[in-house]
């Protein structure tokens, strides 16, 4: 079997839905009850965000042509007249000039001032959420105000906008319990691990996402945490040294290229064949580059042939926030897998002074091919619209090549897995059996009931018939090549599941499950070797865990040698305060790890 390499990576008001606006601006309004409400960020002066399109506007989402089951969010209920905080936002640009996205949707670009704890991410720098519940694709912030996409539509989309409304207001209660029995798990609850801590001298402040590789990169036989730098924290990668005892500290010793450097994603794998650990680091925006290592701590760049630009938004650059080391093509070196990180903000402005514009940015896969003598080949497929922070490598079908599973963040899209061709490109296969209408933020992989078919893990947010969920569903992969789902864990929330590893908790031999949701809570699932698992309560872990900074990255990896893995992890956020004067995630992030013994073992 191919060898599993993974790479991954709120609710405050109930939201309002205005009729005459949506049909209008054809933009969405759904719950905002699991977006974090925050106080305005310091953002460096001119700082721009990169955006997708609105998940949940009415125009088609991305991807809906492939995916018939994508249907229009719900229309509104109800008339009422929104201004923004300056005024009544305008519903056609004062210039008469529409601007057209990549999707052919029609749009211009307007200025909302920000109020004190008057606004939330929805989507952190992408979507925001004004306090009476519209919300909005962000095309640039700064400290007092956001600039704001506002959407065109045509007499069409707006009798669709009506009908959609018209079918969900008109669901039934048959409806909406047999969607709900789809859900329905079966999966019981357990409580027969400890967890400790294991993270003596890790950093417990700075926003550490988005990936991180557990390796043994200065040879000492005991593994480490290697990780690119922390977003706001620099430009240097952090590698922790562990001792295989719960101590950590930073290779402060280790020397890199004077690279700019941003945070996003790592791989390790001895690029160069020299029989030293190698890195490759992702940075946001920015591209890629492969630094060669002689076991000591000294680094230097090896990636001729891979982008790299140090701050300029508008060179066309591959970049990533998930990526993965595999041999793609069978010539015994390693290459690189890559899975675009989404749309990226063009910094040039535009015409009359309107704002910046999204560009269709990195998108689908990219595979940089080694050469063996630090020169790289790209490798691409057939263009694709999906993108996401995680990306997990194995042999799903079992032809000796490695495939692929990803996370989306499209939603309604249901391609994650691409499966390797004779020639070594790679296509996507869709599945009916995940969830329609939802968000894919994780994927996982392993043999979960040891048939030697590799099944596949998905960590989802749904809304089917205007209820929200959160929730973790394992694929059973079946000898036809396809699934059959089995749902392990659900919540009615809006917070997704950000991250998720697979691996031996307990030392029996049998794959677990560790998902860590948006607000940093652990969800442990203990695995039988036949496909079923029971939920761990573990409340000392949630005591710890639950610190209100999103789990962007976790791994299961056998730290100490004892036969069972420990659970490393890594959180972000921004800080921010609720309306009742919650602070969220206050730390900004942090690294932990945890070992799990089982109960009365101490």
């Amino acid at each position: 079997m191919w060898q599993i390499v993974s790479s991954s990576r709120r609710g405050w008001l109930p939201a309002l839905c205005f009729a005459a606006l949506l049909v209008l601006l054809a933009t969405g309004c759904g719950s905002g009850r699991n977006a974090a409400v925050k106080t305005a960020p310091a953002a460096p002066s001119g700082s721009t965000a990169q955006t997708a399109p609105a998940a949940n506007q009415a125009a088609p989402a991305p991807g809906a042509e492939e995916n018939p089951e994508v249907v229009p969010v719900q229309a509104a209920e109800a008339h009422r007249d929104v201004e923004a905080p300056e005024g009544p936002i305008p519903l056609a640009p004062p210039d008469g000039k529409w601007l057209t996205d990549e999707y052919g949707r029609k749009y211009f670009v307007t200025r909302i001032k920000k109020l004190p704890q008057g606004w939330a991410w929805v989507e952190e720098g992408k979507k925001v959420q004004l306090m009476h519940g519209l919300q909005f694709d962000v095309v640039s912030y700064d400290d007092t105000s956001f600039d704001v996409k506002i959407y065109g539509t045509d007499a069409k989309m707006a009798a669709d906008i009506a009908a959609a409304g018209a079918a969900r207001r008109a669901n039934s209660p048959e409806d909406l319990a047999k969607v709900a029995a789809t859900y329905q798990t079966s999966t019981a609850d357990s409580d027969r691990l400890l967890f400790t801590p294991f993270s003596q001298g890790l950093p417990q402040t700075a926003q550490w996402r988005n990936g991180f590789v557990v390796a043994d990169v200065n040879e000492d036989g005991q593994l480490d945490i290697v990780h690119g730098p922390p977003r706001k924290g620099g430009s240097r990668p952090a590698i922790f040294l562990g001792n295989g005892k719960g101590g950590w500290r930073r290779w402060n010793e280790a020397t890199f290229p004077p690279i700019p450097f941003d945070y996003g994603d790592v791989a390790v794998a001895d690029f160069n064949g020299d029989g030293h650990p190698d890195l490759a680091i992702a940075s946001h925006l920015r591209g890629m580059t492969v630094l060669v290592g002689d076991g000591k701590g000294n680094f230097r760049a090896w990636s001729e042939g891979i982008e790299f630009q140090a701050n300029d938004q508008d060179t066309p650059v591959f970049s990533s926030r998930a990526i993965a080391a595999v041999d793609w093509n069978g010539d015994g070196r390693p290459d690189i897998l890559a899975w675009g990180e989404g749309p990226r903000l063009a910094t040039t402005r535009l015409e009359g002074g309107a704002g910046a514009e999204f560009r269709a940015g990195s998108r689908g896969a990219m595979v940089y091919l080694n050469q063996g003598n630090g020169t790289w080949q790209r490798k691409t497929a057939q263009p694709d619209r999906s993108y996401g922070d995680a990306l997990v490598v194995a042999d799903f079908n079992a032809d000796g090549k490695p495939d692929f599973a990803t996370a989306s963040a499209l939603t309604g899209n249901r391609t994650l897995l691409y499966l390797s061709q004779e020639d070594r490109s790679w296509k996507g296969v869709g599945s009916a059996q995940l969830r329609p209408g939802a968000t894919f933020r994780a994927v996982a992989a392993g043999d979960f009931n040891r048939d030697g078919r590799v099944d596949l893990v998905v960590g989802y947010s749904s809304d089917e018939l205007g209820v929200a969920r959160t929730g973790v569903d394992l694929l059973l992969a079946q000898p036809d090549g396809s699934w059959e789902r089995r749902p392990l864990g659900v919540e009615e929330t809006r917070g997704g599941i950000w991250a998720l590893a697979s691996g031996d908790l307990d030392g029996d031999g049998a794959l677990d499950l560790v998902a860590i949701d948006g607000d940093g809570a652990n969800w442990v699932f203990l695995g039988d070797g036949k496909g079923s698992f029971t939920r761990e309560k573990s409340p000392e872990l949630q005591a710890m865990a639950r610190l209100e900074c999103t789990g962007y990255h976790a791994a299961l990896v056998d730290l100490d040698g004892d036969g069972a893995a420990e659970l490393v992890a890594g959180y972000a956020g921004e800080g921010s305060r609720s309306p009742l004067g919650e602070q969220k995630c206050t730390t900004g992030g942090s690294l932990q790890v945890w070992k799990a013994s089982r109960q009365g073992s101490h």
